[in-house]
């Protein structure tokens, strides 16, 4: 069993320091964006790059943060009924929904996402603007951070079946 404490103590550290290191990205952000406003209405020179660039930062903090959100609990649940049960009825409620929708749609989104960044890969895709910056570093992350969410579901569910055995983690 320490064992896989451990292993679950490292699943969380993944989560939760890629989750603290992305989102730094968002000063990075908001400066791009300042840079850009300053850059457009004081001095009337607009950049080709900053707009662009700001989206990818977000949209890799949009694939990168959910596993860290998940461990802290913060994704919007229907606990309006759940908090009424005991904790191995909610563990089992947990480990079936996990089942069903956690594990299935976080598979199908690492697999249609490592297909999607390959592609980008191969063909060394550009965003098609007149900046043209690789994309494939970006859709790279998608089935990253998919997967750090895969295994931080994989984290929950032991956990839920902990609580369901012995009735606490």
């Amino acid at each position: 069993m320490r064992k896989l404490e451990a292993i679950l103590r490292v699943i969380d550290a993944i989560s939760e320091n890629t989750g603290k290191f992305v989102s730094w990205l968002m000063v990075v952000v908001v400066l791009i964006i300042l840079y850009e406003v300053a850059m457009r209405g004081l001095f009337g020179r607009p950049t080709v790059w900053a707009f662009e660039l700001s989206i990818m930062l977000w949209g890799a903090y949009f694939v990168m943060t959910p596993a860290w959100t998940h461990k802290v609990g913060g994704h919007v649940v229907l606990d309006v009924l759940s908090n009424r049960f005991p904790p191995r009825v909610k563990a089992l409620v947990d480990l079936m929904l996990c089942l069903v929708l956690c594990f299935t749609l976080v598979g199908a989104l690492v697999l249609s996402g490592a297909e999607f960044a390959a592609t980008a890969w191969a063909l060394r895709m550009g965003t098609g603007s007149p900046w043209n910056p690789p994309i494939y570093p970006l859709r790279t992350m998608i089935p990253i951070g998919f997967a750090v969410l895969g295994l931080q579901c994989l984290a929950r569910f032991i956990r839920d079946l902990i609580i369901l055995v012995r009735g606490k983690v």
